[in-house]
C-alpha cells in the first residue's frame, strides 16, 4: 500500500493527471469487498484515506470542484464506515478537503459544517496549517453569506488561536487585516473597489516574495479575482494555474 501511495503522490506532484487517474482507479480496487489483498478494516481505512485524499487534492488543485463533488456521496458513505479506524490527523485532513470541495461548489453551509469540525479539533500533533486553512475559509464563507458580524469575531478568534505560534505568512495576515474593513462597505461598487485594492496589495507581496509560496496564497488571490469579476471560483482558479 505504501509503495502505491508513493507512486500516486509522485504522479500528482509531477502533474501527470491522466496517468494518475488510471492508477487511482487501480488503487481503488483494493477497496472492493471481493479483493482479498486487503483483509483488515485498518488496512482498508488507510487505502481509503490515500485514495480519496490524493484524488481530492488532484482535482481541487486544478479547480475541478464539480468533478470532486460527483464522488462525495460514496466518499461520505465510506467515511462513515471507516471513521473508527482512521487516525484523527487523517480525519481532519479529509474533513478539510471535503469542506473545500463544498466551498468550491458554493454549498457554503455544508462547507462551514465541515470546516467547523476541523476548527473544533484541538488534539496535539495535528497540522496547524490545516487549522489555518479551515479558519480562513470559514471567514470567507461568512463573507459569502453576508455575515459581517461574524467576520470581525472570526478574525480576532484566529489571531488569539495563533498567539505566539508565528505560523501566518505575510499574505494571510494582509488578507485577514483587509477583511476587517468589510463591515464598512455599503454598496457593490465599494465592495468591488475594496476587493480590487486587497488583491493588488497581495499580488505585490507575492511578486516581491517570488513564487515560493503555499498553494493557499494563490487560491486566496483567485477567490478575490472571482469576486471582482463575478466569475466562478473554480474557473478562475484553473485560469490562474
Amino acid at each position: 500500500v505504501s509503495n502505491c501511495n508513493n507512486l500516486l503522490l509522485a504522479l500528482n506532484n509531477a502533474g501527470r493527471n491522466a496517468e494518475l487517474e488510471l492508477r487511482l482507479e487501480e488503487f481503488k480496487d483494493l477497496l472492493n469487498p471481493q479483493n482479498k489483498l486487503v483483509r483488515s478494516q485498518m488496512t482498508k481505512a488507510i487505502v481509503f484515506y490515500d485514495y480519496y485524499s490524493i484524488r481530492m487534492v488532484s482535482l481541487v488543485n486544478r479547480g475541478l470542484f464539480g468533478n470532486a463533488r460527483s464522488f462525495l456521496p460514496e466518499f461520505e458513505k465510506g467515511l462513515s464506515e471507516l471513521r473508527p479506524f482512521l487516525p484523527q490527523s487523517y480525519l481532519v485532513t479529509l474533513y478539510a478537503n471535503l469542506a473545500y470541495i463544498y466551498f468550491g461548489n458554493k454549498e457554503y453551509r455544508k462547507a462551514l459544517d465541515w470546516f467547523n469540525k476541523v476548527i473544533s479539533e484541538t488534539s496535539s500533533g495535528l497540522n496547524l496549517h490545516t487549522q489555518i486553512f479551515a479558519r480562513i475559509y470559514s471567514l470567507i464563507i461568512h463573507f459569502e453569506l453576508g455575515n459581517a458580524e461574524h467576520i470581525d469575531y472570526s478574525i480576532k478568534s484566529m489571531f488569539r488561536f495563533l498567539a505566539n505560534k508565528s505560523e501566518l505568512n505575510e499574505l494571510e495576515i494582509l488578507f485577514l487585516n483587509g477583511l476587517k474593513n468589510f463591515k464598512d462597505i455599503n454598496s457593490q461598487p465599494e465592495l468591488k473597489a475594496f476587493l480590487t485594492r486587497l488583491k493588488t496589495k497581495m499580488e505585490s507581496v507575492l511578486k516581491r516574495k517570488g513564487k515560493n509560496q503555499q498553494r493557499n496564497d494563490y487560491d486566496l488571490i483567485a477567490w478575490l479575482e472571482s469576486k471582482i469579476g463575478n466569475r466562478d471560483f473554480g474557473a478562475t482558479l484553473r485560469k490562474s494555474k
